[in-house]
């Protein structure tokens, strides 16, 4: 079960990043749960999590990078098919602080420029080669 952080609108959902993310909003402010960066193997295939930071615009992005990949076994032989999505999470205020149930914890600001979100997602697109970017 995810913490729970007092704020003024709490929103705790299950993410497509590889973890449950704990976000309270709070004057513009997310109180963001760190997540598990750990590569998870399987008999159908493997998935990993990273989070990254794009230095954009003098300020800090923070992103989570999850890639999957599973087996494929055809006529002429055998290979792995892969997916990559990227999470874009917002503005760095202040990074990787410890709360009182040892849950590291940065505060971060919403991106809510569409122009700004367009650019973004048009620079880790090209760096990942995915089409999968969300905010």
């Amino acid at each position: 079960m995810p913490p729970v952080l007092h704020g003024r609108a709490e929103n705790s959902r299950l993410s497509g990043n590889g973890g449950a993310v704990q976000e309270t909003v709070q004057d513009e402010v997310i109180e963001y749960v760190h997540v598990s960066q750990n590569e998870v193997e399987a008999a159908a295939g493997t998935y990993g999590v990273e989070e990254k930071m794009l230095e954009y615009q003098g300020r800090r992005v923070l992103y989570v990078h999850s890639e999957a990949c599973g087996p494929v076994v055809s006529c002429c032989g055998s290979g792995c098919v892969s997916g990559s999505s990227i999470f874009v999470k917002g503005w760095v205020i202040e990074w990787k602080k410890q709360s009182e149930d040892g849950k590291l914890i940065s505060k971060l600001e919403p991106i809510g420029s569409a122009e700004t979100q367009q650019e973004i997602k048009e620079i880790l697109k090209s760096k990942y080669q995915t089409a999968s970017v969300y905010f």
